[in-house]
């Protein structure tokens, strides 16, 4: 799991902008396979997405599996 995940907007895939740091609350002792969702409500529209997930103390890998737009 990542420590934080900030998640940035752009109309023009080059300027990004901070929405929101979503922080992880799962214990660093929790199971070995766990799904956390890491998202937010936007009420505006935007052309481009971007996740940064930052390193936490917990090993293993991170997938982005799915970004969903409406």
């Amino acid at each position: 799991m990542p420590r934080k995940v900030d998640i940035l907007v752009s109309e023009d895939g080059e300027d990004f902008r901070l929405v929101t740091t979503v922080w992880n609350d799962v214990s660093v002792n929790a199971p070995d396979l766990l799904f956390r969702s890491f998202d937010t409500v936007l009420d505006e529209e935007v052309r481009y997405v971007r996740y940064h997930a930052y390193r936490s103390t917990m090993r293993g890998f991170l997938f982005l599996d799915e970004i969903v737009v409406n």
